[in-house]
């Protein structure tokens, strides 16, 4: 009987712990600051979720991010002739 609790129990932990885990990836996917770890969490989500639409658009948009250069272009910074 102990050993029913017990597993009752961890399973209740678990699944607790796997909820937040996804409350945060959610949160992350949605709202994150730091690019990697939104793309890593919308990618989790659109894992879980193939028609996850704005998982998809946030996980392109942080991609962009990624990609975009910070500060001035060399172009704009070279003076005309």
């Amino acid at each position: 009987m102990r050993a029913l609790i017990a597993l009752a129990l961890g399973m209740l932990v678990t699944g607790g712990w796997i909820t937040t885990a996804r409350a945060d990836e959610k949160t992350e996917c949605r709202d994150g600051k730091d690019v990697e770890l939104k793309i890593r969490s919308c990618t989790a989500l659109i894992e879980r979720d193939t028609e996850d639409a704005v998982a998809y658009y946030n996980r392109a948009s942080a991609y962009q991010t990624r990609a975009t250069p910070i500060g001035p272009s060399p172009t704009t910074t070279r003076p005309s002739p």
